[in-house]
């Protein structure tokens, strides 16, 4: 008799106990299969009678142990292991009945019955932990697909719920990869995001961080400030940045669009300036016009239009630079402004145009030439415009920086430098250089040519689109370091250029006695300028009375202030009040 539907035991391993109850009737030790499961992989093993464990019980007069019997371990087992007690009796049948033979209730009827009822405990535990139809289905389901037709798809249902191969369209699946199966275990958002290799989000907006270069990502953070999206950038080493996604432009003119003393500039000498606040400056035997171009950047190298570049042509070749010669083009930042940028990282941004492809060099020069810092850059094709970015090291505290009115930092493109000025890069040294051994010469050949567009200096290590700013404000900046009476796009000592745009006042003295003109700047001046002069009718420095048709002697000029200068001279012999005087006048207060 079997009372107990039990066919299965399992128990945790503890270190400390051996012993455990299988409480089901055993007819044969040979049925009972013990199992060693590793709890943290699922891999079982079985354990063998006598080795690993013995099997302790009470036997009745048929052989049974109808109690149950003992499995006692040879080992006592850690909480890492489960042992696992069924039993697994052989389907066979091995009561042999003989005609007129005796007939034993107990052994020969009641025994086989036991055992039939073990294998149907056996059988049902099986089916228990298969896929099974629910008794509810009207049908049965049809048989699964040969072993051919299976092999390497996915079992899967069609329309009427029978079992299919499907190899990945025809049910609508798609074959899991070993990443997506890492993914699929994930609990919640969080997990899957560790898995996926996205930061967590924060407060301040969901960013995505990416290998490839560094840029602006168009997302405005949930902390209330409109406007301001979040950047990444290597120089943040937890959590997210933030910048401006259109940075101003720490350089004055640097787009190249103000061009107060004219537009094309010959046989340009050292120190000269060109377009405003970019200079010429050489030491060297070779010759160069510097001209405004309209040879620009297409729209789509930085997503707007541009009106002009800066050019240089090579006149006069220097086919062997001397270790002192140096070819420079430079503009520079105001102190006031540099405060801004001093001891942090920053970025140079500009589009270049040359025949002369290799690595060039730009530097960066402090107050007293005393600290430079070389970045380098590749012209990968000649003759066409490339957009480059450069990330520039943290200014250093020593040295001598000026951060009042005076210059702050000079920004120098090297076209040809020797030994002396040559240095490694992406460092600050000691000293004045201007570029690394690498620097091609491009003043070896007439045909050469170097053009510079849309020079911006950004703070931090992000590249931006430019802010707009109105060409009148650019005007307005430039002349804060150099202004005029005559007409814009004409140099102060044009003499073709005539009366246009001089100042002019009337006489209040009679003959030959001192007076003076009072001019007044449009914008206050960096510092207190030198103040030039420039007859309207002649190619002299005198004021000129219009109404007599005379030159007054004597001139001379000084610069009151930032803000006016005051001209006096010697009034011409025939002056009388009233008279017409005219006369140009230039304020520099360049660096």
């Amino acid at each position: 008799m079997i009372q107990t539907t039990v066919n299965r035991a399992s128990y945790t391993g503890d270190g400390v106990t051996t012993e455990f109850a299988f409480p089901a009737t055993v007819l044969k030790t040979a049925d009972v299969v013990v199992l060693l499961r590793t709890i943290a992989t699922g891999v079982a093993a079985p354990l063998a009678l006598g080795t690993h464990y013995e099997i302790d019980g009470v036997l009745d007069a048929a052989g049974r142990y109808a109690n149950g019997i003992t499995v006692r371990m040879l080992f006592a087992y850690p909480s890492t292991f489960q042992i696992i007690i069924y039993q697994d009796p052989a389907l066979t049948q091995l009561v042999d009945l003989v005609d007129n033979g005796l007939l034993p209730v107990e052994t020969q009827i009641e025994l086989p019955l036991d055992r039939l009822t073990v294998i149907a405990q056996r059988l049902a535990s099986l089916v228990l932990r298969t896929i099974r139809q629910p008794d509810s289905d009207t049908t049965d389901l049809a048989v699964l697909p040969d072993a051919t037709s299976r092999a390497s798809k996915f079992a899967a249902y069609d329309s009427a719920g029978n079992p299919i191969a499907a190899a990945g369209t025809s049910a609508n699946l798609t074959p899991v990869s070993a990443f997506i199966d890492t993914l699929l275990d994930d609990a919640d958002a969080p997990a899957a995001r560790v898995t996926l290799g996205i930061p967590a989000m924060d407060g301040k907006g969901d960013i995505l961080s990416g290998t490839g270069t560094v840029g602006v990502l168009a997302v405005t953070p949930s902390n209330g400030t409109s406007g301001l999206p979040l950047v990444t950038s290597p120089l943040v080493t937890s959590g997210i940045g933030y910048g401006f996604h259109d940075q101003f432009n720490g350089l004055v003119n640097g787009d190249m669009d103000v061009w107060q003393n004219g537009f094309t500039f010959s046989n340009v000498a050292d120190g000269s300036y060109t377009a405003d606040l970019w200079r010429w400056n050489q030491v060297g035997t070779g010759v160069v016009d510097v001209r405004r171009s309209t040879n620009v950047p297409a729209l789509i190298l930085n997503n707007h239009l541009y009106g002009y570049s800066i050019e240089v042509d090579v006149v006069t070749v220097d086919a062997t630079i001397a270790v002192g010669d140096f070819y420079t083009l430079s503009t520079f930042l105001e102190g006031l402004d540099w405060r801004f940028f001093a001891q942090r990282a920053c970025g140079l941004q500009f589009a270049v145009m040359s025949p002369k492809t290799g690595v060039h060099s730009v530097a960066i020069t402090n107050t007293g030439t005393d600290r430079s810092y070389i970045a380098t850059y590749t012209i990968d094709a000649a003759n066409t415009w490339e957009y480059k970015f450069l990330s520039l090291g943290a200014s250093p505290s020593a040295g001598t920086w000026a951060y009042d009115t005076g210059l702050g930092l000079k920004v120098q493109f090297a076209l040809a430098a020797g030994g002396t000025f040559q240095n490694t890069a992406a460092t600050w040294h000691t000293g004045d250089y201007k570029a690394t051994s690498a620097q091609p010469n491009c003043l070896d050949n007439t045909a050469n040519f170097f053009r510079l567009a849309d020079v911006r200096l950004v703070p931090g290590q992000w590249q931006y689109p430019p802010r707009f700013e109105p060409f009148a404000v650019k005007l307005a900046r430039c002349r804060r370091y150099y202004q005029k009476s005559r007409i814009y796009g004409e140099g102060i000592t044009d003499a073709s250029a005539g009366g246009k745009g001089e100042h002019r006042e009337k006489s209040a003295v009679t003959g030959a006695v001192s007076s003076h003109m009072d001019v007044r700047f449009s914008v206050p001046m960096r510092v207190t300028p030198t103040v030039t002069t420039w007859n309207p009718n002649g190619s002299n420095s005198n004021v000129r009375n219009v109404t007599d048709s005379a030159d007054c002697s004597g001139v001379s000029s000084a610069a009151l202030s930032t803000e006016s200068a005051q001209i006096t001279f010697t009034a011409n012999a025939g002056a009388i009040p009233g008279d017409q005087l005219s006369v140009h006048w230039a304020a520099d207060a360049r660096f």
